[in-house]
């Protein structure tokens, strides 16, 4: 029961941890992260990075109404 406890203990203690640099990095840790959420608008790079194939989906979208580069942000879907 004592090793039980104890486990319990380190377990949640990770758990909180996990969840304070979670919340971090989802907010103030990544530049650009909290004003992707408040705006509803990522970086054309972080966009291309992270989710190529949604960017080229936005931008073969884009290039139909309008033949210019893509802008520096775009909506987030």
């Amino acid at each position: 029961m004592q090793l039980d406890q104890v486990t319990h203990s380190v377990v949640g203690m990770l758990y909180i941890a996990s969840m304070l640099v979670h919340t971090y990095m989802g907010t103030i840790g990544t530049e650009g992260a909290f004003e992707s959420m408040a705006t509803g608008d990522v970086d054309v790079n972080w966009a291309k990075a992270h989710h190529s194939l949604w960017y080229e989906e936005v931008v073969a979208g884009n290039a139909a109404v309008r033949p210019q580069s893509p802008p520096h942000t775009m909506p987030a879907e």
